[in-house]
């Protein structure tokens, strides 16, 4: 979205995130907020996103959260890195992370997960 000339604001509580959102992408405007109370003025964006994020909010309180600071006509998007095993080059990728696997064991400390695989590239 910011290659594409879009405003971008990240709202993020962790420091370790945190720094990683700032080391990548400094031009990224960074709030040190959670999802269940944004620190942003009624009708602020157009877009509300959690990625990979919603399951450590409040769905109760993250919601209205959203709504109260999206314009009217905005929209909120959620979404999850979840792989459809019919798809051959999906399943194929993920051969190697089987349950229990070092891949799936270690997903709670991203930095130092273990590399499933070579980096991904679009077939």
């Amino acid at each position: 979205m910011l290659r594409r000339g879009a405003t971008v604001t990240a709202a993020e509580p962790g420091p370790g995130m945190a720094g990683q959102l700032r080391a990548r992408l400094p031009a990224v405007r960074l709030v040190r907020a959670d999802g269940n109370a944004l620190p942003f003025t009624a009708g602020a964006f157009d877009l509300v996103t959690y990625a990979q994020a919603f399951h450590w909010t409040d769905p109760t309180r993250a919601v209205p959260e959203a709504r109260r600071v999206l314009r009217p006509g905005g929209a909120l998007a959620l979404w999850w890195n979840v792989p459809d095993r019919a798809v051959p080059w999906q399943r194929d990728r993920n051969t190697d992370c089987a349950p229990g696997s070092p891949c799936t064991t270690a997903a709670t400390s991203p930095p130092t997960r273990p590399a499933c695989s070579p980096p991904w590239t679009r077939p």
